[in-house]
């Protein structure tokens, strides 16, 4: 009941059916770490406690990454906004209205800019994503820069992990970008 419909449908199908697609595990996982404060541990931990198709380290390594723990040498990390999600994950707000019936009868742009607080149960925000983005999102890349910075003068295995981490990430969207790139000119090729 965060008051964030695409949020609490995902946690609603979560608890229900013990299954979430992967953006909106990593949407409700930036929510619950940057912009609640929340350690990832807690969320790993619920999801180990539904997921059907969990896995302790798939898990755990999705929640720290989700959380801006892993791949320090990174100087980004996303955090998602749910509201401007919905347009592009539930356009039509099939999901939204599966599993928030209070929002049935919302259109999409009335659901984005709350026009259902006070006129349904449906609760309002617990807090404003968009301050907590920014204070918190700062406080962890601050954070990021600080053992970016350690590690870089440190040197030794951990900086070593650290740079087999980044091009591990490096060489997977190198290769989903080739992917991409060879899809979309089979596309064109098929026009």
């Amino acid at each position: 009941m965060t008051g964030f419909p695409l949020l609490d449908a995902s946690m609603r199908q979560l608890k229900t059916m013990g299954w979430m697609n992967f953006r909106m595990r990593a949407m409700c996982a930036t929510f619950l770490t940057i912009n609640c404060g929340i350690s990832w541990h807690h969320g790993a931990r619920h999801y180990m406690n539904y997921l059907v198709d969990g896995d302790l380290a798939i898990d755990n390594w999705q929640w720290q990454m989700q959380s801006g723990v892993t791949n320090p040498l990174s100087d980004t990390f996303r955090i998602y906004n749910p509201n401007k999600n919905i347009p592009k994950k539930d356009p039509d707000l099939k999901f939204i209205y599966y599993w928030i019936s209070e929002l049935k009868g919302y259109s999409l742009p009335e659901i984005i800019q709350g026009k259902y607080i006070g006129t349904s149960s449906y609760p309002p925000t617990i807090l404003d994503w968009a301050k907590t983005r920014k204070v918190n999102g700062k406080i962890i890349s601050d954070l990021r820069k600080k053992v970016k910075e350690r590690l870089t003068l440190q040197g030794g295995t951990e900086y070593e992990s650290a740079v087999a981490a980044q091009e591990t990430v490096n060489k997977y969207w190198q290769h989903k970008d080739r992917e991409y790139k060879e899809f979309k000119e089979l596309e064109a090729e098929l026009e």
